[in-house]
C-alpha cells in the first residue's frame, strides 16, 4: 500500500490487530465459535452439501461465498476487475470429493493473500475520511471480518443440525 506521497507505507499496529484477527477468525482462537477452518477442514462433500430444506445454503456455498467476497475485496482495493455478483452463491460444476478437496485447498490459499492483505493496512489509509466525512475503508475492512464470524456460525449450526459434534 503506499501513502499519499507515493512512498511504500508500512503497517502499524492497526494494521498488525487486523491482520491478527483475519488469522484468528481463519484458524485461531476465536471468542465465540471455532473458527471457519476448524469448522470445514474435515467435512466431506456430502455433509458440505447438505440442507436443512431445499432452499436454504449449503456449507459449501456459503465457503463460495466467503471466498467470493474476500476475492472481491482484494480485487477492488488492487484496482483489479472485480468478479459479477450473480457469481456468488454458486456451487461448482463438479461437487465431488475431489472437488470438495479442491475447494478447501484454494480457500486456504486465498486466505493467506487475505491476511496480507489485512497486514498492509495503515491507520492512515483506515482512518482517512472520504468524501462524506466516513471512515469507509476502516469500516469495509472490518465489515469482512464480520462477514466472515457471521458465515462461520451459519456453518457451525448447520454442523448441529446434522448431528456433527460441536467443533473446538
Amino acid at each position: 500500500m503506499r501513502d499519499r506521497k507515493g512512498a511504500e507505507a508500512m503497517p502499524d499496529a492497526l494494521g498488525e490487530a487486523l491482520r491478527q484477527t483475519a488469522e484468528r477468525l481463519f484458524d485461531g482462537r476465536n471468542y465465540s465459535h471455532a473458527p471457519i477452518w476448524r469448522q470445514i477442514k474435515d467435512l466431506s462433500a456430502e455433509q458440505a452439501l447438505w440442507r436443512p430444506s431445499p432452499e436454504r445454503h449449503c456449507v459449501w456455498e456459503i465457503v463460495r461465498h466467503v471466498a467470493f467476497w474476500k476475492r472481491h475485496f482484494m480485487d477492488s482495493l488492487a484496482g483489479r476487475p472485480t468478479a459479477p455478483l450473480d457469481e456468488d452463491w454458486r456451487l461448482p460444476p463438479r461437487t465431488d470429493a475431489a472437488a470438495w478437496a479442491a475447494e478447501l485447498d484454494d480457500f486456504a490459499a486465498l486466505q493467506r493473500a487475505w491476511v496480507e492483505t489485512y497486514g498492509t493496512f495503515t491507520r492512515q489509509a483506515l482512518l482517512t475520511p472520504d468524501s462524506d466525512g466516513r471512515f469507509e475503508r476502516f469500516a469495509q475492512v472490518i465489515g469482512y471480518l464480520e462477514h466472515e464470524a457471521y458465515h462461520t456460525g451459519q456453518i457451525a449450526y448447520l454442523q448441529a443440525l446434522m448431528g456433527l459434534p460441536s467443533v473446538e
